[in-house]
C-alpha cells in the first residue's frame, strides 16, 4: 500500500504532466461563439480585466467545442509552482479562508466621533498587494473608512498607524528583483 507521501508524489506527477500536455497543445477549434451562456457569463464576470485568459471546452463523445473564449490564442503558461502553491494553501488554510486586514481604534476618545490614532495591522491580503495597486486603492480604503464610519469615527485626531509585526523584518526575498513585486 502507497504512503500518503508517495501518493501526493503521483499526485503532483500527474498534474504536472496533465498541465504540461494541456499548456503546450494547440486548440483544436478557433470558434469562441460556442458554449453555455451561464459558463461564458461566469468567465466574463469573474473580474479578469487585467488577466489573459483562455478556455476551451471540448464535448468527449464529439469533438464539438462545448465552450470557447479566446480559445485560437496561444499564451505562456504560468508558473506551475502556482499549482502547489495553491494547494498547499488550500490544504493549511481550507477553501473558505480570507485574509483579514483589521482595523484598531482606541476607545479613549477626546470627543465623540474623534480617536487619538488608528493601527491598521495587515493580515497578507492579496488585494493590497496587487501589481493594480493603484487601481484598487481607492476601493480598498473606501471600504476601511465605512467600516470606520460604522463605529461612529468621524475624524482621526492623530497618525494611522501600520502595523506589519505579522512579517518579518525581510519583506522582500533576497534575489528577487523590483520586477518581481
Amino acid at each position: 500500500m502507497d504512503s500518503p507521501t508517495r501518493s501526493f508524489g503521483k499526485y503532483v506527477f500527474v498534474l504536472g504532466a496533465i498541465f504540461m500536455a494541456v499548456s503546450c497543445s494547440r486548440p483544436v477549434s478557433d470558434s469562441d461563439d460556442d458554449g453555455p451562456e451561464s459558463a461564458r457569463r461566469m468567465i466574463r464576470e469573474a473580474n479578469l480585466e487585467t488577466a489573459h485568459c483562455g478556455v476551451l471546452v471540448l464535448d468527449v463523445a464529439t469533438g464539438e467545442t462545448a465552450l470557447g473564449l479566446n480559445s485560437g490564442r496561444l499564451f505562456t503558461p504560468a508558473s506551475t509552482m502556482k499549482l502547489m502553491t495553491t494547494y498547499a494553501a488550500l490544504l493549511q488554510l481550507g477553501a473558505d479562508y480570507r485574509f483579514e486586514t483589521t482595523l484598531w481604534v482606541p476607545e479613549t476618545n477626546a470627543e465623540p466621533g474623534v480617536v487619538t490614532h488608528v493601527v491598521l495591522r495587515g493580515g497578507g491580503d492579496p488585494f493590497l498587494g496587487d501589481r493594480e495597486w493603484e487601481k484598487n486603492a481607492p476601493a480598498a480604503f473606501d471600504s476601511l473608512a465605512s467600516a470606520l464610519a460604522a463605529r461612529g469615527v468621524t475624524k482621526i485626531a492623530g497618525d494611522l498607524v501600520v502595523d506589519a509585526s505579522l512579517y518579518g523584518s525581510d519583506i522582500i526575498p533576497a534575489g528577487w528583483s523590483w520586477g518581481h513585486l
